[in-house]
């Protein structure tokens, strides 16, 4: 099975039971699924409203193109 960029490397994903996650992104450009009602870790914020868990790695696999941090595409 092909794991997609944001199952990699979301740090608090757990398997969905009915729970809503956020999308979080850090100064990065780096972009993570979070449980909803859990406090976000300092240097992620939130981005969009709660969804299930497929909507929100949906939304990740959509919007993180390039893996790359944020400092080193700005340096290419």
């Amino acid at each position: 099975m092909h794991e997609t960029a944001a199952e990699a490397t979301a740090e608090g994903a757990v398997p969905e039971n009915g729970s809503q996650y956020s999308v979080v992104r850090n100064h990065e450009g780096q972009y993570s699924v979070w449980r909803d009602g859990e406090p976000v870790p300092g240097g992620w914020q939130e981005v969009g409203e709660a969804v299930s868990r497929e909507q929100a790695l949906a939304r990740i696999d959509e919007a993180w193109l390039d893996l790359c941090p944020l400092s080193l595409r700005s340096a290419r």
